[in-house]
């Protein structure tokens, strides 16, 4: 489905498992905001071939953050149609080691309650805890095939969040910043690191956006009093399994 139109390329949005995966459609190549779960990589290649352009249009995938909904389904794209991943190096730094191991396994969890909350039926999530990047980026770069869109660092969420910003037409994928219920709109979970988190909503504030395109879910116009809302109820604590628990126990 096309969510927005430009003069030099439209974006589709597709239902992934969990979240909304964004498509950058141009007349000679094509852009993927966000690596979506493992089982999105047969819904996107179904999408391309409905659109009636080879696998090889798909030049690059960006993955904004290591999460299971985010980077699983890139190397499964990269492994089979070589397409290019771009994204900063950290993100392979959040899944090392014991605690990596067993973070992962935590956020595959996670993954399957959202998706029986939403009704959907079981699928294998599991992915490599190692993104094989092609493209190292960095903040404010160009991203690789298309210049036209950049990385902007936006952490928080987890320590190396970022988004892609379209400067010209005003427009940013900011992944899992904000989270839209309906015309409401909340923060994250886990939020890692709650100052960080602050400055990213601001910085992604002051850009005056157009539209912001969400992980979860959609495209949407947010107002200046929304951010400063959502600014002003982030709390000076991180926001993670142990201090949920804590909190429910009363600790």
């Amino acid at each position: 489905m096309i969510v927005i139109e430009t003069s030099n390329f439209t974006i589709h949005a597709i239902d992934g498992y969990i979240e909304t995966l964004y498509l950058v459609v141009y007349p000679n190549k094509i852009l993927m905001l966000d690596g979506g779960c493992r089982c999105d990589a047969k819904d996107v290649v179904d999408y391309i071939q409905l659109l009636g352009r080879p696998m090889e249009d798909l030049k690059l995938v960006v993955v904004t953050h290591p999460h299971p909904d985010h980077s699983g389904a890139a190397p499964t794209l990269h492994r089979q149609y070589g397409i290019a991943i771009a994204a900063i190096p950290s993100i392979n730094e959040w899944y090392t080691g014991i605690n990596g191991w067993l973070t992962q396994k935590t956020d595959i969890f996670l993954t399957y309650y959202v998706a029986r909350k939403k009704g959907k039926p079981f699928k294998h999530l599991r992915f490599p805890r190692r993104t094989p990047i092609t493209h190292p980026i960095s903040n404010e770069t160009s991203l690789p095939f298309f210049s036209d869109w950049q990385m902007l660092s936006t952490p928080g969420h987890t320590t190396m969040d970022t988004s892609i910003y379209h400067k010209e037409e005003s427009i940013a994928y900011v992944a899992d910043l904000l989270i839209g219920l309906g015309k409401r709109y909340s923060t994250p979970y886990p939020i890692s690191d709650p100052p960080k988190y602050r400055k990213s909503l601001q910085m992604i504030k002051e850009l005056e956006l157009k539209y912001i395109l969400l992980a979860h879910h959609g495209v949407h116009e947010v107002d200046v009093n929304t951010w400063a809302r959502l600014i002003q109820k982030v709390s000076d604590h991180p926001k993670n399994h142990i201090n949920s628990i804590r909190k429910r126990l009363g600790l």
